[in-house]
């Protein structure tokens, strides 16, 4: 993801799980290049997968959030996902997230459109954190590879 012409980030996801449950671990390393700088913001949740449809799905996700910089705190969070395709090949998935360190809310928002084929997929989407007034946001391409 390109935050800006100073910061750039990496997501990295794991995902896995049986029927309606599942556990999710996502990592986002943002890296500030002038002066040098990173920051890892690390989620871990317990899925309860929806289907209402073929072509829908909704979740609820509890779980903890950990950001790890100049120092490393945790907390408490949420996360409502939600995924429509109104085709096998192509879809729609939105991963809002949120979580309180110290009395501190983080806001993850992930919007993306996702192009899938076998066990792979295209995304194209856009990624905004935002804490005490602060916004680290951008678009991104991204793969995923799902069994």
């Amino acid at each position: 993801m390109d935050v800006n012409s100073d910061i750039s980030a990496l997501d990295d996801c794991l995902e896995f799980g049986y029927g309606p449950y599942a556990f999710k671990c996502r990592n986002t390393r943002f890296e500030e290049k002038n002066p040098s700088d990173n920051l890892d913001l690390t989620q871990y949740y317990f899925l309860l997968r929806m289907s209402v449809t073929r072509s829908r799905e909704f979740g609820i996700g509890i779980g903890a959030l950990n950001m790890r910089g100049n120092e490393d705190n945790s907390g408490f969070s949420l996360t409502f996902p939600i995924k429509i395709y109104p085709n096998q090949s192509f879809g729609i998935q939105f991963a809002p997230a949120y979580g309180w360190i110290n009395g501190n809310s983080i806001n993850d928002n992930d919007l993306a459109l996702v192009f899938t084929k076998g066990y792979g997929s295209f995304k194209l989407g856009y990624s905004s954190v935002e804490a005490n007034g602060k916004d680290l946001d951008g678009s991104y391409i991204g793969f995923a590879l799902h069994y």
